[in-house]
């Protein structure tokens, strides 16, 4: 099969498609320390509240990632970047987002974050050099799946020991410090089995919310939709006898996720496996109507009998999930869906106020306290229209790339169709939940678009097994007889 695509090549046999780097260093096995240091890192930094418990983390982080970029650049093999699109638009948008403090309101303040946000797309760019064989894909994938099965498992017995031992918190912790800013924390930490913030009320239970080692709920259930696709991914690499385990873990996943009670979350998992569906489909919306109309009625079904049944705890679990969400609770405290709505028109209004170059990045936390709660509405108050629409041509990007990962599905086994599936569902999903949550900036968004491009080098070059269409193939025995 021959590709004719643009926007990268082989990695291995087509050099016109690689930008060389001259060797220093050392090591043929620097990739895939730096592509496992990498996933360690991401893993187990902020939104992981690791930091709190740990204040030298950040640090031990950062020169983790500093190891791993220079793994990369000096490795023994010639440094091989693909050509792809991600790069331009990426520069463009991370050079507005610099030049904008020279008139931020307090730019000093917007500096101190700069390190913490270079890093995510470094750790993209570390991810698409070091991930260039199916090997390392795999190696990527059940890392993040790994680290999504321990955080389920850590989460669920937590609830679990809160509700039958009546487990006390060790300790309890107000404040800390993320990436040089200080900030309020509300949690009750608990050992091993992480922390927790906040009950809900399920019938006459007092239900903790999933956290596991995250900030906050809504942190893990972000952390959760890249892992559960990620497993997804690898249910497709496995032999066989490994397959149900990995069942197994998905399920644990699905149920911690089910437990954050995160709203945003259920939405970006929900949109995620629909564009999940879809590639794995190979872009038949015949075939992705089908797939959802037979599971979709068991789960319309089953819904209606719990309801039916249990009528107070389906209440309860309404109310947690929704109702309390879009209400106001008197003068205690305003429901989340408000504070959201004021974010996102404060954050519209200084937009009209400034549409040509914004306030500044970074700069929302100064005026408001918080972001917009929305990741286009926080770019365009921050960076104005020039900054929005640098960040709609990189969000292009991307998107183009899982459109052309879905042509060249064509004539890709099992394993292949799955990776692209699994890799745009967790793109969608993710960027979905950052339309509730100023979350573009955590390491799971970034992560998920590296495995996209990932994804894409892999299709793009032709496998022993790929390389002659049955049509050429057919052809071919008619001319030579």
């Amino acid at each position: 099969m021959q590709h004719n695509e643009q926007l990268s090549g082989p990695l291995d046999e087509n050099p016109a498609a690689l930008i060389k780097i001259p060797n220093f260093l050392y090591g043929p096995r620097s990739r895939d320390i730096a592509l496992t240091t990498t996933i360690w890192v991401c893993m187990l930094s902020s939104p992981c509240a690791l930091f709190l418990v740990f204040p030298a983390y950040p640090f031990f982080a950062t020169i983790g990632l500093i190891y791993a970029a220079w793994a990369v650049l000096v490795e023994r093999k010639n440094l091989r970047v693909p050509k792809i699109n991600l790069y331009l638009p990426l520069a463009i948008f991370l050079t507005w987002g610099f030049i904008s403090l020279i008139y931020a309101p307090d730019p000093m303040f917007g500096m101190r974050n700069i390190l913490s946000v270079l890093m995510k797309p470094l750790v993209t760019i570390i991810i698409i050099a070091c991930a260039t064989t199916r090997a390392k894909v795999e190696q990527a994938i059940e890392l993040i799946s790994k680290f999504g099965t321990f955080f389920s498992f850590q989460a669920i017995l937590l609830i679990l020991a809160i509700l039958i031992v009546h487990l006390k918190p060790i300790a309890h912790i107000s404040h800390g410090a993320d990436a040089s800013i200080t900030q309020d924390y509300n949690l009750d930490f608990f050992g091993p089995l992480g922390f927790s913030m906040v009950a809900n009320q399920i019938g006459n239970i007092y239900l903790p919310r999933g956290q596991s080692m995250f900030t906050e709920p809504g942190h893990m259930a972000n952390f959760m939709e890249l892992s559960i696709f990620a497993t997804l991914a690898r249910s497709a690499m496995i032999d066989e006898p490994y397959k149900r385990a990995n069942l197994y873990f998905l399920i644990a996943q699905f149920v911690a996720l089910l437990f954050t009670f995160s709203t945003a979350g259920y939405i970006a998992l929900a949109v995620g496996l629909v564009v999940y569906s879809f590639v794995r489909t190979k872009g038949s919306v015949g075939h992705l109507l089908l797939t959802y109309i037979k599971i979709g009625i068991p789960i319309v079904v089953a819904l209606l009998v719990v309801s039916l049944a249990f009528p107070t705890i389906w209440d309860s679990v309404v109310n947690a999930i929704w109702v309390s969400k879009i209400t106001s609770h008197g003068i205690a405290w305003q429901s989340s869906s408000e504070l959201r709505e004021r974010d996102i028109q404060t954050g519209i209004a200084l937009f009209c106020a400034h549409p040509l170059f914004g306030i500044g990045w970074n700069q929302l936390r100064v005026v408001t306290n918080w972001g917009a709660n929305n990741a286009l509405v926080t770019t365009a108050a921050e960076l104005g229209i020039v900054g929005l629409v640098s960040y709609a041509y990189f969000l292009a990007a991307v998107v183009s790339t899982c459109a052309k990962n879905i042509k060249l599905l064509r004539y890709a086994d099992n394993a292949d169709t799955t990776l692209a599936a699994a890799a745009a569902g967790a793109f969608a999903a993710v960027f979905t939940h950052a339309l509730f949550v100023d979350s573009e900036y955590l390491f799971f968004f970034w992560i998920a678009i590296a495995l996209n491009y990932v994804c894409h080098n892999l299709l793009a070059q032709p496998r022993r097994d790929q390389t002659i269409s049955p049509l050429r193939t057919i052809s071919t025995a008619i001319s030579q007889k």
